[in-house]
């Protein structure tokens, strides 16, 4: 691509030199910079400045993997001391029948108790906005954990924030 400057005439017939690009013999793409930035605010996309792709409001979002078959309680992830759990999304699969509640190690329910039969399961994606969470966050200073009423396997992973 050969950057060639065309000129054009604004709304308030001001002639202005914008770069272009010329794709047929006699046709031409102005070349545009994207930027981003709060309002009244301008970053230029660079290598150092990459277009942002999805909000996160200064937050890192972790995964974790559900993998359990014990009946009762089973932990998903580990305590971090002064912070809680807040679920952004879940996906599981029962490959028998179940009944689950999630809860926070501390015993505190998250959700009520929910039945599943042999293949069921549950899929809550993420909204794309971190502070909308899925179920009830946990007690700060507990893990996660998953209650199974039958020695049945449980698989899926879920998104969450630890804060």
């Amino acid at each position: 691509m050969a950057i060639e400057y065309i000129i054009v005439q604004d709304a308030t017939g001001v002639q202005r030199k914008v770069a272009a690009d010329l794709f047929n013999t006699d046709q031409y793409a102005q070349l545009t910079k994207l930027a981003w930035g709060a309002d009244g605010t301008v970053t230029l996309v660079e290598t150092t400045a990459p277009l942002p792709t999805k909000q996160t409001h200064g937050k890192t979002i972790l995964s974790g993997v559900i993998s359990a078959s014990v009946s009762g309680d089973n932990n998903l992830g580990s305590i971090v001391s002064g912070q809680s759990v807040k679920i952004l999304g879940i996906t599981f699969v029962c490959t028998g029948a179940n009944v689950i509640t999630f809860k926070d190690s501390g015993g505190t329910a998250l959700t009520g108790a929910m039945s599943f039969g042999a293949q069921g399961g549950l899929s809550l994606g993420p909204s794309g906005d971190p502070t909308i969470y899925v179920m009830k966050p946990t007690t700060v200073g507990t893990g996660l954990v998953i209650n199974l009423s039958a020695a049945q396997q449980v698989s899926g992973f879920y998104v969450y924030l630890q804060e």
